[in-house]
């Protein structure tokens, strides 16, 4: 999986250098703009694409094989009998009620006395730990041996990702952020300009407003006016009218609740 993990990296790195190449070179001459946007097209493409296969193969590592249940179709009672022997109930769903004809179909849901183990969950333990190490030692051995604790906040931490917000007067940008930092720490957490190396921090967004609720439950207003909303087990899509910005906000501060489709 590292050599996988490895070659895809490389190739976003690639990418990267020619989207960097194609939008100074548009800079600098702006004629060049036609010549040069099916090249930078194809440049984001293929990161995204390199990217995407990275986030899939870490992804098939969290699937869990214990949830699947074993469904099964009874009409009778005896049959039921002898097909729970042994077995966990975990639901069941009426699909035709009895009647004089009749005593009913039911839909039962067994929990599995057997799991066959699909899926390289070593990978993502390790994956994670690693990854909770390396964030827990650039909050510690970074972040607050450079800042008071009254300087800063953080409002979320994700497997990759932190959310800061600087309260030091001085800090008014990436740049002023970065040079708080000895040059040591740089080199250990911080990735140069243009550089996507795996394991050091680099600035994603810059945002104006967030609201964090709860794990993979928040919403926030990035520097361009574009709002994210990040909310696990629903589709977002059907419920564009109630997952907003403003409704986050309302569930916080005024306790407010609303209903989602799914």
């Amino acid at each position: 999986m590292r050599s996988f993990i490895d070659a895809k990296t490389q190739k976003r790195q690639e990418c990267e250098n020619i989207i960097k190449e194609c939008k100074q070179l548009i800079a600098l001459d702006p004629s060049k703009k036609d010549l040069l946007v099916s090249k930078l097209s194809a440049a984001c493409s293929k990161k995204d694409v390199a990217k995407l296969d990275n986030n899939s193969c870490y992804g098939k590592t969290l699937q869990f094989d214990e949830k699947y249940d074993t469904s099964v179709i009874v009409k009778e009672q005896v049959q039921f009998m002898w097909k729970i022997i042994g077995k966990v109930i975990s639901d069941f769903n009426v699909l035709a009620p009895s009647n004089n004809d009749t005593n009913g179909i039911v839909k039962v849901k067994l929990k599995k006395s057997k799991v066959t183990i699909r899926c390289p969950k070593y990978l993502r333990v390790a994956i994670l730990v690693n990854s909770k190490m390396l964030m827990l030692d650039f909050v510690y051995n970074c972040l607050v041996v450079t800042f008071n604790s009254n300087e800063y906040d953080i409002f979320y931490t994700d497997t990759d990702s932190i959310y800061l917000r600087m309260k030091k007067e001085t800090v008014v940008d990436y740049e002023s952020f970065l040079q708080y930092f000895d040059s040591n720490l740089k080199q250990l957490h911080f990735a140069t300009p243009n550089d996507i190396t795996l394991e050091l921090m680099k600035l994603e967004k810059k945002l104006t407003k967030a609201i964090f609720l709860k794990l993979i439950l928040y919403s926030y207003i990035d520097i361009k006016q574009k709002q994210e909303i990040k909310t696990k087990g629903v589709w977002i899509k059907q419920n564009k009218e109630v997952l907003i910005f403003d409704n986050y906000k309302n569930s916080l501060f005024l306790n407010t609740s609303f209903q989602v489709k799914n």
